[in-house]
């Protein structure tokens, strides 16, 4: 019995440094990487403004289900996270739309919110619940060897629990170096049409 109560007490103060520690730590988050792909900036512009086809070439994405206009929620970020530069959409009606997208990372919404082709888009995320949310800019220019890709990612994690593993575990770049990586090899195979 008292090994059972020194168990619970170790886990509880466990805990309770876990919760401290993310609570110390900033709500929102900015963090930035860049890569080269191997494609002009319309082409590039094109395959990540369709929100609906992104499954055909992240790894990490295993399906991309429209939401039912019902089931939509705000993908604003929190009014604490920095916004994008307001531009003009010239996104085609139909990727105004929200779409849930299920991975390796687990389910999360996305929306196409802001596009100037082909140069700069932004893409609202949220995760379940209220994990994360935030956006991700995308800046794109043309170099030598195809369009150097800027993401921005924009994002709050409000669960403190969250915010901890994601700044010591998982790290708050890895989603996009994947993402990057995954736009590479798209662009280096031979059967990108």
């Amino acid at each position: 019995m008292k090994w059972i109560l020194i168990a619970m007490v170790v886990s509880m103060v466990l805990i309770g440094v876990v919760v401290l520690a993310g609570g110390l730590l900033p709500r929102e988050h900015r963090v930035s990487q860049s890569a080269v792909v191997a494609a002009p900036p319309a082409r590039a512009f094109a395959l990540l403004a369709d929100v609906a086809g992104a499954a055909s070439w992240q790894g990490d994405v295993y399906e991309i289900v429209p939401v039912a206009s019902a089931e939509t929620v705000s993908m604003e970020p929190a009014a604490s996270v920095e916004p994008t530069e307001p531009m003009a959409s010239t996104a085609p009606a139909a990727q105004t739309e929200q779409f849930r997208e299920i991975g390796k990372r687990g389910a999360q919404r996305v929306q196409l919110i802001s596009a100037k082709s082909p140069a700069e888009l932004t893409i609202a995320r949220r995760g379940g619940g209220v994990a994360f949310r935030g956006t991700w800019h995308y800046r794109l220019q043309p170099v030598d060897e195809g369009t150097r890709i800027t993401v921005t990612e924009r994002g709050e994690i409000p669960n403190p629990v969250f915010r901890l593993l994601s700044r010591v575990i998982v790290g708050r770049d890895r989603a996009l170096d994947a993402q990057l990586t995954a736009l590479k090899a798209h662009f280096a195979s031979p059967s990108d049409p």
